[in-house]
């Protein structure tokens, strides 16, 4: 007999008003990739790049990205809603932007802090890599 006590529940979907500000997005990443440099910025066993130690949402008053965050904060107050969970206040700690090119990879982890995560992809060549 198989149970399912703990299930991790995945909500998927296109931010259809937001893709408008996908280039945008793609832009700020790459640009900041190149202003920290190429280099992944982790210890994590992976050779995608990523911005985390380098930029921090909080100090950047950029409106799309503040947008962006507030957009996701309403995504998830949904989702939990659906599922019976009282959520009266839901906080960004933190965000990050990850930058792959063929024949990367990310490893398989965990935010173990955290009660939900989100990953956007701004841009995703078909038949590229999976969430799983």
């Amino acid at each position: 007999m198989i149970k399912f006590w703990f299930p991790t529940l995945i909500s998927y979907q296109i931010l259809e008003n937001f893709k408008q500000h996908n280039s945008y997005l793609e832009n700020k990443a790459l640009e900041i990739q190149k202003n920290s440099g190429s280099n992944v910025n982790t210890n994590w066993a992976c050779d995608t790049y990523n911005t985390l130690g380098v930029y921090n949402y909080r100090e950047d008053a950029d409106p799309i990205i503040q947008d962006f965050i507030q957009v996701c904060k309403n995504k998830l107050i949904g989702f939990s809603k659906d599922f019976g969970v009282s959520t009266t206040k839901i906080d960004c700690t933190d965000m990050w932007f990850n930058v792959s090119t063929y024949g990367n990879y990310q490893e398989f982890h965990r935010h173990a802090s955290s009660h939900f995560s989100i990953v956007y992809y701004v841009t995703a060549p078909d038949e590229s890599g999976d969430i799983v």
